[in-house]
């Protein structure tokens, strides 16, 4: 198992170069990424309502653990801190779910100049849910439903004036799911869907054309106009049969998907697939903002077993990826970790 690194004393050791242009990508030459000291930075700052959702954090670093990538966790001040420098001595970035209007409060605006230049220049980029509305050039999100379903005038646009102004996605993000509304935090869902077996990297790593992953609150991901070239889609939403025209928002729409920025590589995805249902590999039983154990899951015609074995499939492929590796099938969980007292 490689070893954690700590950011707040990592990161004052770090020379002081000049702050990088204000550019998506940058226009010219950019200081080359450091040698990488880890392989994944997760950011993190360790405190509530810090627009991070803690338990998924701890699900990704028991991910990590099993598969003996070494990572570092950055908060706002730490990753701030290397727009002095235009650099991450790390292979990617992963922006864990949670709340982005809160964590684009708390990042200054060179800290995106810092990321894009970071990814324009061969760094990677993960974002799950709240990490890919966070990187998206706009946002629009419905709080509220209507007689159970998220209708169309119920979703509210927001831009760079709220703090979305990473855009390394130029589309828009646009969540949640006509189907499952968002209901104040408190319906999460296995979700369905649609895997695009034409993607190299799904047809590699062998997972079912139909698959259900974890869902709380994701977007789906509009191309802008005119369409990014080279956007590999991995999957799609699926909408069930029972509901109206005007609550199927989403529906065929891509979740999951891989581009590139600059000489680097961004991955977003609307689920948080890192999250397992009644299983103890992710070293966490979700009891913020609800008990997982408390839940009727739909599960289809999956069972839960299979169901998490795709879903860390889909997460491992994304975080080979990012770390330089070529996507290879997982075909079975590692061992739970050991239970905290």
């Amino acid at each position: 198992m490689r070893p954690l690194f700590l950011a707040s004393l990592l990161f004052p050791l770090l020379p002081a170069l000049r702050p990088a242009a204000s550019a998506a990508p940058l226009p010219g030459p950019a200081p080359e990424n450091p040698s990488p000291v880890a392989d994944f930075a997760i950011y993190d700052p360790l405190y509530e309502d810090d627009g991070v959702w803690e338990e998924e954090v701890t699900a990704l670093r028991t991910l990590l653990d099993a598969f003996g990538w070494s990572y570092l966790l950055l908060d706002e001040t730490t990753l701030d801190a290397t727009a002095a420098a235009g650099q991450l001595p790390v292979l990617a970035l992963i922006a864990p779910g949670g709340w982005a209007a809160a964590r684009n409060r708390a990042l200054p605006a060179a800290a995106d100049r810092a990321i894009r230049s970071f990814v324009a220049t061969g760094g990677n980029y993960v974002g799950f849910c709240a990490g890919a509305y966070s990187a998206s050039d706009s946002v629009s999100f419905a709080r509220y439903a209507w007689r159970g379903y998220v209708r169309p005038w119920l979703y509210l646009d927001y831009g760079d004036a709220e703090g979305y102004d990473l855009n390394l996605w130029p589309g828009t993000a646009r969540g949640p799911f006509g189907w499952a509304p968002w209901r104040g935090g408190t319906h999460p869902t296995l979700e369905p869907a649609r895997i695009d077996l034409s993607s190299p990297v799904m047809a590699a790593i062998g997972i079912p054309p139909i698959t259900r992953f974890f869902y709380y609150g994701g977007p789906v991901f509009l191309p802008p106009d005119p369409p990014l070239p080279e956007v590999e889609v991995w999957c799609r939403a699926i909408a069930p049969g029972d509901a109206p025209p005007a609550g199927r928002g989403g529906e065929g729409e891509a979740t999951a998907i891989r581009f590139p920025y600059g000489a680097g590589t961004v991955i977003l995805l609307s689920y948080h697939p890192e999250i397992l249902i009644d299983s103890w590999v992710d070293g966490v039983r979700l009891s913020t903002y609800f008990d997982e154990q408390a839940i009727d899951w739909d599960t289809g015609d999956q069972t839960l077993e299979e169901i998490n074995l795709q879903s860390w499939n889909l997460v491992h492929a994304a975080l080979q990826i990012a770390a330089n590796e070529e996507p290879t099938p997982l075909t079975e969980l590692p061992p739970p970790p050991p239970r905290r007292e």
